[in-house]
C-alpha cells in the first residue's frame, strides 16, 4: 500500500495548527469552566488549571503575532 508523502513544511504547518487548536480549546473550556463557577456557582468537577491555560493562550497568541509580518498603516497626504 502506498502512503502519501507530504514535504515538511506541511507537515510543520500542520502541526502547529493541531497545537494552536488544541490550546484554543483547553483555553475556552477552563474560561467556560470559572464563568459557571462565578456567574451560577457551579464549581468544576474536575481539575481544573485556569492560570496555565490563560497563559499557554496569550504566549501562543504573542508567537502568532510575532511571527506574523506586520504592514506600516500608508497615510494619503
Amino acid at each position: 500500500m502506498a502512503v502519501a508523502k507530504t514535504p515538511n513544511g506541511i507537515y510543520n504547518k500542520e502541526l502547529a495548527l493541531n497545537k494552536k487548536i488544541s490550546i484554543e480549546q483547553e483555553f475556552a473550556q477552563q474560561v467556560y469552566a470559572t464563568f459557571k463557577e462565578i456567574k451560577f456557582g457551579i464549581t468544576p468537577c474536575c481539575y481544573v488549571n485556569y492560570e496555565s491555560a490563560v497563559a499557554a493562550h496569550f504566549i501562543e497568541e504573542w508567537t502568532h503575532n510575532a511571527c506574523c509580518e506586520i504592514k506600516p498603516i500608508e497615510t494619503c497626504l
